[in-house]
């Protein structure tokens, strides 16, 4: 199962500008993923659900879910008063790497990891103290 979310993970491309993060935006995120079924390579697959994590620092992203952990880059490629739009490029020591795309809601400072190809949109709050 969560082999299938990695693959389905890699497939998910966006293309980005550089800017930098906001500092309120710093910290931990936590929410869990619904299961979901997708298709690659002609075959329907079905990965359950799952909690994940985002950490957002000032030099750098992490994404962990289980024992699969990736680090990467972010960059935030628009706003408005409500939202910021980040995306992410994220890689392991095994060489996998995938591209995100998160909302954050400058209103309920929570952020949305935004779905592509049968992954659902998943919801995460900050972590607080």
């Amino acid at each position: 199962m969560k082999r299938a979310l990695v693959i389905c993970l890699v497939f998910m491309s966006f293309v980005a500008n550089s800017t930098d993060l906001p500092k309120g935006l710093v910290g931990q995120y936590f929410g869990e993923m619904e299961a979901f079924d997708f298709v690659h390579n002609d075959k329907e697959l079905s990965a359950s659900s799952h909690e994940i994590e985002i950490l957002f620092t000032e030099n750098g992203v992490l994404y962990s879910t289980g024992t699969m952990e990736y680090r990467g880059e972010y960059q935030f490629v628009a706003q408005d008063d409500k939202k910021y739009i980040i995306k992410t490029k994220m890689t392991n020591d095994l060489s996998m790497s995938f591209e995100l795309k998160l909302i954050y809601d400058k209103k309920t400072k929570t952020v949305t990891l935004d779905g592509d190809n049968g992954i659902p949109d998943t919801s995460l709050a900050k972590r607080t103290a």
